[in-house]
């Protein structure tokens, strides 16, 4: 088993331990998180810019949400309809985690689960239009170590 493969399923089974349990796209966006750590400043940080995120503009349109909203079960779908689910899911819970960045990763989580997709798709679908993967790369470790400076006292 990959690595990444491994850290998705654990993901999965620790979010039902929290209790973030929830439907199918909220499942496997947030588990997608934990696939591809990167080491920032001695500290284990999710990948400012996965690949996936820059794939989830070319599956982002009008009726994106409705999609994932409607995404029960793998059955069915074939390869191309599943990677476009996935890639979706990561994409609107990451959206949805930076959107509501103040609290715990349990809280923000907690916030997606709150959120309806379809809700907020055009928000999504800009902030997916506007990413840069080269300042996202650039800042995410200070960004990080600001925060972490922030809350000392």
């Amino acid at each position: 088993m990959r690595m990444e493969t491994l850290r998705h399923e654990l993901a999965h089974v620790h979010a039902r331990r929290l209790g973030l349990a929830g439907p199918k796209w909220f499942n496997e966006g947030f588990a997608q998180e934990f696939e591809r750590p990167v080491q920032s400043e001695g500290e284990w940080i999710g990948d400012p810019f996965p690949a996936d995120l820059a794939r989830a503009r070319e599956f982002a349109d009008a009726g994106a949400a409705k999609k994932l909203v409607g995404w029960t079960t793998s059955e069915g779908l074939d390869s191309a309809e599943l990677e476009e689910r996935y890639t979706l899911s990561l994409s609107f819970v990451r959206f949805q985690l930076e959107r509501n960045a103040g609290g715990t990763l349990v809280e923000r989580a907690r916030a997606v689960l709150a959120t309806n997709p379809a809700a907020v798709e055009a928000e999504w679908l800009e902030w997916l239009r506007k990413l840069d993967a080269v300042a996202r790369a650039a800042h995410a470790p200070r960004r990080r170590a600001r925060a972490r400076l922030a809350r000392r006292p």
